[in-house]
């Protein structure tokens, strides 16, 4: 379990101090402003962007299966979108495993951008 998160539901005491979003439990720190992306039909948080000074981050929940593979897939769907945007985009080995790193096209020009994948829980 890493020291700073995530960490599944039964690694911590449960939402208090946190800022619940359904399946998402955000501790927030001062100056931090957090954004929440809603669906309209089902009223369901898919996305939620936090920006503290210079830098932003968001974080979307997936329901994976019992089986590996789904940020594979993911990370595959992120590559291609990027690079066809113009982007560039290329794996590297981070703390949890495969992760993307490049420069992601972005309002004014291009970015970096960092994804990651990280399956907690069961």
């Amino acid at each position: 379990m890493s020291e700073h998160g995530p960490w599944d539901e039964s690694q911590v005491d449960g939402p208090a101090g946190r800022l619940a979003f359904g399946a998402l439990w955000i501790r927030g720190v001062d100056g931090m402003e957090i954004q929440a992306q809603v669906d309209e039909a089902s009223g369901a948080v898919g996305v939620i962007t936090l920006n503290h000074g210079q830098g932003g981050l968001q974080i979307q929940a997936f329901a994976a299966p019992r089986t590996a593979g789904l940020w594979e897939e993911v990370r595959g769907k992120v590559k291609a979108s990027i690079s066809g945007q113009g982007g560039v985009i290329e794996e590297q080995s981070g703390d949890f495993g495969i992760e993307l790193r490049g420069r992601v096209p972005a309002q004014g020009g291009l970015q970096p951008g960092r994804f990651v994948g990280v399956q907690v829980g069961r």
